[in-house]
């Protein structure tokens, strides 16, 4: 029986400043003022309600449309009060009576830590949900969708108290090109149609709402475009990284994702990045922002920069001869807000000059106070939603909840032999968890209380169906009782995080545990004297490796995809320590980027293996519930994970996307990549076996109101409950469900059709299980094409022996391929769609 256990909660430090902020710092030139901290626009000092708006001003007047009301606030401010509006930290204009206002909030995985966002009473924490990369895993748009409106909701609530912004610099879509890249984990990863389909649901949830005369925040789609380099270590670094792009990769991996963003999720901001696109800095790309974005995809928001990036333009790219050469390129091509106070120190000098003019000034604020307008900055609190939202919207049980789905959707299955997974328990778990709560602090009691309702969740499912002879367990690595490092970087402040360790213990209430070494640190003789002893004493240790912020984040890429040294030894002592008495070693893997873990694979002494990512505040929960069979694993992978000497043959700043035998470069991602992988994009293990086959499709017209696959983004499904129904309640054929796959003919209504593909998938196992069904097309012989790309996914659950319909609608675009001048033509030939081990040929004449 598993006894009651004192969970310590652990006082939270501050989050780490990002590495951004101290980018923008370095950036701005010396002796230049540093980013202000903000005063918050609050209930009281919000615009068009302080008592000295006269009645006339008919920028406070909602019944007037917004051209009207945006032009005639533009007319009441002078050049300088128009200027100091233009940079995140914007002035107060005390002549209108308008408050300071913070841009810069962010928001990328949960309320995040930046100069807009204050944790303390009475929001000291927000809900963190897993990493970008390890919600992407789930293949779920529903899911993605949940957690941008969950994400936005709190976002709302901290602007009502003042402790936030109401624009939020999320999501990041760029393509997670290199696993090198530290600020992959913050992607949906490496796929074109993914990021797409990512960037459009998140983006939906933070800014659709109950209310739709308003925006309820205001999402960002960053960093626009082909940003994927920190540091190259040579002298090269994002802030003077000129991307070599072709026309071919531009359009077809580069850009995707944004063009999604801003035509299907209707993102109201954009943020152009440090870096040049052969040869002009992004942010004084007008081809880019004020062409491609506003005209050709009718963008309708505001373009910021990234922090520092446009003193950049003019100190580190050398575009321009001055300053105020560079505030000329940068507002004239469409970037309207400066992150960091280089437009305020050299605007007025561009105006004195003639490089720009007042109507530059005009057009820049015009878009952002648009977003504001949208937004209601400027109409009455009582005519508003959103501005109600109170305490109890956030931490609320419904988004902890969340929060542990993306996370137990999120987790991949890499490796099982001989079915090892899931662990079995020696009695029906029963009892609390948990310490009492006089005199505990507020995370604590969080904490207590998540874990007690998830308790009493799995005893009324009444999940056990085995005894087993009693389980040890020693869980062992420098995450076994990992907290903040669950959370990935851009992260806020959580209620609580439960670890591993805290998690595991929960099934095995005496397990032993061994940190053994740290991250990076050389493992001491009785570090491995623990680890050994702890290792040769238990059944089954659970050893618990990967990377952190001191390895991967912002500014900060790898050069070496494989463990760290001190890692790689632990794994061996431990490993030769279990084979002595035939004990099983489970290796868990935190990370965000791809690690070659090849070593591990083929190692029989590793019985089986968990890419975890960074699951966030209840990952140590979700992975536990996997583990011993809770939870039945659906993640697949949205990364190549590639073997070490990939970094030899591809050079972490070569932008290229296709193969160049001649050269020996390989290409990238699973789309163009020719070599040996350790583990490919869409990978993932089930403890279900799922069997498929072609079916003819029933006659439906596309675009009716049949489910969609993941139409419930919180199942909670018990892998060992057979009786646990389908999450999808979509029409019936026949006796089967039929769901539609997510592809581009979902949003593309008007897209010529040009084949239908159904498939039934049956549960063939003796457990509940979701499975993540990945279509794939590859395209007729063609010069430049990809091998095979992601043209439709979306998941089901299914009982023991229950069966669904999948239905994939293929249109034109699916069938395009971008030719070397950048130009999508569609090619006729045989087309093949692969979905598991199923082949179907799909004619396009």
């Amino acid at each position: 029986m598993l006894n009651s256990v004192m969970i310590t909660h652990r006082r939270f430090s501050w989050p780490r400043v990002p590495v951004l902020l101290l980018g923008c710092l370095l950036t701005v030139a010396a002796g230049a003022s540093t980013l202000r901290k903000p005063a918050h626009a609050t209930l009281s000092t919000r615009a068009c309600e302080a008592a000295t708006v006269d009645a006339d001003d008919a920028y406070c007047d909602s019944s007037l449309p917004m051209e009207d009301r945006v032009a005639d606030l533009l007319a009441r401010l002078t050049v300088e009060e128009k200027i100091a509006l233009l940079v995140n930290s914007a002035s107060a204009v005390p002549s209108q009576s308008l408050p300071a206002y913070e841009w810069w909030s962010e928001a990328l995985h949960g309320v995040g830590g930046s100069p807009g966002v204050t944790f303390a009473p009475p929001t000291p924490s927000a809900t963190s949900f897993p990493q970008v990369i390890t919600t992407s895993h789930s293949f779920n748009p529903t899911l993605m969708q949940a957690i941008g409106s969950a994400i936005s909701t709190e976002g709302r609530v901290f602007n009502n108290v003042g402790h936030a912004g109401n624009t939020f610099w999320a999501p990041n879509i760029n393509i997670f090109r290199d696993p090198r890249w530290g600020r992959g984990q913050e992607t949906p990863g490496e796929d074109p149609f993914l990021s797409s389909v990512y960037a459009t649901a998140f983006v939906r949830g933070m800014q659709e709402g109950e209310d739709g005369r308003y925006l309820k925040t205001s999402a960002c789609c960053k960093h626009f475009a082909a940003y994927s380099v920190e540091n190259l270590y040579n002298g090269t670094h994002r802030h003077n990284f000129d991307a070599q792009v072709t026309k071919q990769d531009m359009v077809d991996t580069y850009l995707p994702a944004f063009e999604a963003c801003v035509v299907k999720g209707k993102a109201s901001a954009l943020m152009c990045s440090y870096n040049s696109i052969n040869g002009v800095p992004a942010c004084a790309d007008a081809g880019l922002l004020n062409g491609m974005a506003r005209e050709e995809w009718r963008f309708d928001g505001y373009v910021t920069s990234d922090c520092g990036a446009i003193s950049d333009i003019w100190k580190r790219h050398n575009y321009t001869d001055s300053p105020e050469g560079a505030c000329q390129v940068a507002l004239q091509a469409g970037c309207d807000l400066d992150c960091s106070t280089f437009y305020a120190e050299h605007c007025p000098a561009a105006l004195a000059q003639g490089l720009i003019q007042e109507g530059d000034l005009d057009r820049a604020l015009g878009h952002l106070l648009r977003v504001q307008f949208r937004l209601g900055l400027f109409d009455s609190l009582e005519e508003q939603v959103y501005t109600k939202y109170g305490l109890e919207k956030v931490n609320s049980e419904e988004h902890q909840m969340l929060a542990l789905e993306a996370a137990r959707q999120g987790m991949v299955l890499l490796k099982n032999d001989h079915g090892v997974l899931p662990l079995s328990l020696s009695v029906e778990v029963e009892g609390e968890w948990g310490m009492e709560e006089d005199g505990m602090e507020e995370g604590a009691v969080l904490k207590t209380a998540f874990l007690r309702r998830e308790r009493e969740r799995q005893l009324r499912r009444g999940h056990r169906e085995e005894i087993s002879p009693p389980l040890s367990l020693a869980v062992i690595g420098p995450h076994a009782n990992a907290t903040e490092a669950l959370l990935g970087n851009y992260q806020g402040v959580p209620p609580f995080i439960i670890s591993p360790f805290e998690g595991l213990r929960k099934y095995v209430s005496d397990a032993v545990l061994v940190e053994g070494c740290g991250i990076n640190s050389t493992l001491t003789e009785d570090q491995m004297n623990a680890a050994d002893a702890a290792a040769r004493a238990a059944d089954v240790t659970i050893l618990v490796l990967g990377l952190d912020s001191s390895i991967e984040g912002e500014g900060l890429d790898r050069t070496s995809i494989l463990l760290p040294a001190p890692q790689v030894e632990l794994a061996a002592r431990v490993l030769g320590a279990a084979a002595t008495g035939e004990k099983k070693v489970v290796v868990v893997l935190i990370a965000g980027g791809a690690v070659d873990v090849e070593f591990l694979k083929e190692d029989g002494r590793v019985a089986a293996m968990v890419f975890a990512g960074y699951p966030g505040q209840a990952g140590g929960q979700a992975l536990a519930e996997i583990l011993f069979g809770d939870i039945n694993p659906s993640g697949r992978l949205t990364q190549t994970f590639y073997p070490a000497e990939f970094v030899s043959q591809a050079g972490a700043g070569d932008m290229r996307m296709r193969p160049h035998p001649t050269s020996g470069f390989p290409g990238r991602t699973y789309r163009f990549y020719e070599g040996s992988v350790v583990f490919p994009f869409g990978y993932g293990l089930s403890y279900s076996s799922f069997e498929m086959q072609e079916v003819a499709c029933p006659a439906i017209d596309r675009g009716g109101d049949d489910e969609v696959g993941d139409g419930n983004s919180n199942s909670n499904r018990s892998s060992s409950d057979s009786s646990s129904s389908s999450s999808s309640s979509g029409s019936i054929v026949g006796a089967k469900k039929l769901v539609h796959l997510t592809t581009h003919s979902l949003e593309e209504s008007e897209g010529k059709e040009v084949g239908r593909v159904c498939v039934e998938v049956i549960n063939k196992g003796p457990r509940a299980g979701r499975i993540a069904l990945l279509g794939f097309l590859s395209p007729p012989e063609s010069e430049g094409a990809p091998r095979r790309s992601l043209r439709a996914f979306g998941g089901v659950d299914l009982a023991p022996q229950e069966a669904a319909v999948a239905m994939m609608t293929f249109i034109e675009a699916d069938v395009s391929l971008a030719d070397a001048a950048g130009v999508f033509e569609r090619v006729p030939g045989q087309w093949v769609l692969e979905i598991e081990d199923i082949r179907v040929v799909v004619p396009v004449m």
